[in-house]
């Protein structure tokens, strides 16, 4: 399942760059540059599936809670999706430069 929630978090960052860069030649986009951040956010969505469980039982009540317990389709998109939450606290930012796009941490 583990695996499901991090090919879940690499297309959807797939599809925001693509999105994000439409102007861009296909050459600019698909770089070691994209690699590393779709790395990024696959390391991320695996950090929180692995630990939502004790992140969901210090947030939610405990029948909510005991939702994320085991090998779950709820925990899988809650961990897919919610990794956004902590690439989005600005700990990653995205910088253009000329023809290159650049991630750096902030």
């Amino acid at each position: 399942m583990i695996a499901y929630a991090i090919s879940i978090a690499v297309i959807v960052s797939l599809a925001e760059i693509l999105s994000k860069y439409e102007s861009k030649a296909v050459s600019e986009i698909f770089s070691l540059y994209l690699f590393l951040y779709l790395s990024i956010n696959g390391i991320f969505a695996c950090l929180i599936y692995i630990f939502l469980p004790e992140i969901a039982q210090g947030f939610l009540d405990q029948k909510t809670a005991s939702l994320m317990q085991g090998s779950t389709w709820q925990r899988v998109l809650i961990a897919s999706f919610g990794y956004l939450v902590a690439v989005r606290s600005k700990f990653l930012t995205i910088q253009e430069t000329s023809c290159i796009i650049r991630f750096m941490l902030a």
